[in-house]
C-alpha cells in the first residue's frame, strides 16, 4: 500500500513538473525587460521652431516570456536642474554611428512604430525622445539628470516604469548644441542636427571596478 502511494505521488510530481516545464517553454506570458545600453545622444529638436532640446537613449528590450508580444510605446519622465518634463518617442535611429566629424551628418531617423518580440528575443534600439508638445520649453542645463523610462506593451493598458537612466550634461555639451542653426527644409526651416554622443552615468562605475580588479585600488 505504501509503495503504491509513493509511486502515485512520484507520478503526480513528474506530471506537475512536466506541465510547469511546458508552461515555461511555450506559454509564459510576454513580459518586457528594458536595460540601458550605456549611451545617450543629446540634440536639439529639429522640428521645433523655438529652442527645444531632446535626446536619444540606447535601450535593450528583452522578452522574458515565451509568447510573442509587442512594445507599443515608450516615454520618459526627466528630472534635473530646475527641470521636470515628459518626453515622447519621435523616432528610432536607423544606425547608431557616433559623430566623429566636425561637419554634422544628418542621421537617418525612422518613425517610431510598435515592434514585436518573440519569446526570449532581445533587440537594441536608439530611440529619440522629444518634449510632448512643440511649444513645451525643455532646455538642458549643466548638471545631473535622471530619465525614468516607461513602456506600454501587450497585455497592459497602463504605463510601466521599467528602468532609469542617469546622465550628466557638461558645459562642453551645451556649447556643442549651441552651434545648431536653423536651415531651410522644404517650405520651412528646421534645426540643424548637432549630436553630442556620450556615455550615461552608472552607480557601479564598471570601468573603475575593472581597473581595481586587475590592478588593485589606486
Amino acid at each position: 500500500m505504501v509503495e503504491y502511494l509513493v509511486d502515485k505521488w512520484i507520478a503526480l510530481a513528474a506530471l506537475l513538473l512536466s506541465a510547469w516545464a511546458l508552461y515555461r517553454t511555450h506559454f509564459l506570458p510576454f513580459s518586457v525587460l528594458v536595460t540601458p545600453a550605456g549611451r545617450i545622444t543629446l540634440a536639439r529638436n529639429p522640428w521645433a521652431m523655438m529652442r527645444q532640446d531632446c535626446f536619444a537613449l540606447d535601450l535593450t528590450f528583452t522578452n522574458t516570456g515565451t509568447t510573442t508580444g509587442a512594445v507599443e510605446d515608450v516615454a520618459v519622465h526627466v528630472t534635473g536642474p530646475g527641470t521636470r518634463a515628459f518626453l515622447r518617442t519621435m523616432g528610432t535611429f536607423a544606425d547608431r554611428q557616433i559623430q566623429v566629424v566636425e561637419t554634422p551628418v544628418q542621421p537617418k531617423i525612422e518613425t517610431f512604430a510598435a515592434f514585436t518580440l518573440s519569446g526570449r528575443e532581445a533587440v537594441v534600439k536608439r530611440i529619440l525622445f522629444v518634449p510632448d508638445r512643440k511649444e513645451d520649453a525643455f532646455t538642458l542645463q549643466a548638471g545631473a539628470y535622471v530619465a525614468a523610462v516607461y513602456v506600454r506593451g501587450t497585455g497592459s493598458e497602463r504605463w510601466k516604469n521599467v528602468c532609469s537612466v542617469d546622465f550628466a550634461v557638461a558645459q562642453e555639451d551645451l556649447d556643442a548644441l549651441a552651434q545648431s542653426r536653423m536651415v531651410p527644409q522644404g517650405s520651412g526651416f528646421m534645426a540643424e542636427w548637432r549630436l553630442q554622443d556620450k556615455a550615461t552615468e552608472t552607480k557601479s562605475h564598471p570601468i573603475s571596478a575593472l581597473k581595481n580588479q586587475l590592478l588593485g585600488p589606486q
